[in-house]
């Protein structure tokens, strides 16, 4: 466990992205970019495209230390709406595997998370 992933969907935020990568790999952290959707070239919600590190079907789940979902919309609807990301996401949960959410990404995407726990999260106003 010496990874952490950010997955980017069409309609992700730039900044709750780019800024983020930015910040961890400036600390030090091993944080690689997946697409999800198809091909490693991603849009943003405001047109910008990026090449993510890998697709996902090129992770390695089982080495991720934390799983990153930036927000944006349709971004954070896209990523709640894969299947194997959210199976993923589950597995990584169940193990007790560090997780973060930005913005809309805590209502949409962790909403999907099967929990006896209740969990705390701080999102968007209006996704509450």
């Amino acid at each position: 466990m010496n990874v952490s992933y950010l997955f980017l969907a069409p309609g992700f935020e730039e900044m709750e992205a780019i800024a983020v990568v930015d910040v961890l790999r400036r600390g030090g952290v091993d944080v690689r970019t997946v697409s999800v959707g198809g091909g490693k070239e991603v849009t943003s919600a405001h047109q910008v495209t990026l090449r993510a590190d890998l697709s996902l079907e090129q992770i390695r789940p089982e080495e991720a230390e934390c799983l990153i979902f930036p927000g944006g919309m349709p971004g954070a609807q896209n990523l709640s709406e894969c299947e194997k990301l959210m199976t993923i996401l589950q597995h990584h949960y169940d193990q007790g595997r560090m997780v973060a959410a930005i913005c809309a990404a805590p209502a949409l995407v962790l909403s999907h998370l099967k929990t006896n726990r209740k969990l705390r999260v701080t999102c968007y106003p209006g996704f509450e």
